[in-house]
């Protein structure tokens, strides 16, 4: 077994960092060395214990976490940057990349996806989570980005966008499928309605 994953937690809210701490305490595989509430902090943290990994909060008062990214690599280059936000759109993912962090995890996402996240980014030091759990925590992350990716031009997520290919299948499923099974079933239930009348 490797040594605990040396980590800083930097969030504005010392609820989440409480929250964080306990879980990744329970995981047993790593050691929160740090914490703050603000990107100075952050870099700060991060220059004193040179950790393996940094939870950043995206939204932190002042400058945000993304933008802090690169003073947080300058500080400490070895150290893996994980986004944590409850913005996890695919604008804020390319943001967190540009600005150099390895992973974004979003708030509302599993703390699991969070945990099995840093241990793919920082292989050798704790054990991994079980692989079932991992893999769901993936499955689950994949959907979510799915589901949540959007377009440039209008904001809207790829399944409630007009005129894109997904939803004139929509439509073609609608009038195929459920219209007429709605007239069988509306039929049927006139039927057996007349029959009642007559055997009355």
């Amino acid at each position: 077994m490797g040594d605990p994953i040396r980590t800083v937690i930097v969030d504005d809210e010392d609820d989440v960092r409480q929250l964080l701490k306990v879980r990744l305490e329970r995981d047993g595989g790593f050691v929160v060395v740090g914490e703050g509430g603000s990107a100075e902090e952050a870099v700060a943290r991060c220059a004193e214990q040179r950790p393996h990994v940094v939870i950043l909060d995206a939204g932190l008062p002042g400058e945000s976490g993304i933008a802090a990214v690169p003073a947080v690599r300058r500080a400490s280059p070895a150290t893996v940057v994980v986004i944590f936000t409850s913005d996890s759109t695919l604008a804020t993912r390319n943001e967190a990349e540009r600005a150099g962090a390895h992973a974004v995890v979003g708030k509302l996402d599993s703390l699991d996806l969070l945990v099995g996240t840093i241990h793919r980014l920082v292989p050798g030091h704790a054990p991994p989570p079980d692989k079932a759990l991992q893999d769901r925590a993936e499955f689950g992350q994949r959907m979510h980005e799915l589901l949540d990716e959007r377009d440039d031009s209008d904001g809207e997520p790829w399944w409630r966008r007009r005129g894109t290919q997904s939803r004139r299948w929509m439509i073609v499923v609608l009038l195929v499928v459920v219209l007429p099974l709605l007239a069988a079933v509306a039929w049927v239930i006139a039927e057996l309605a007349g029959h009642g009348l007559g055997l009355g």
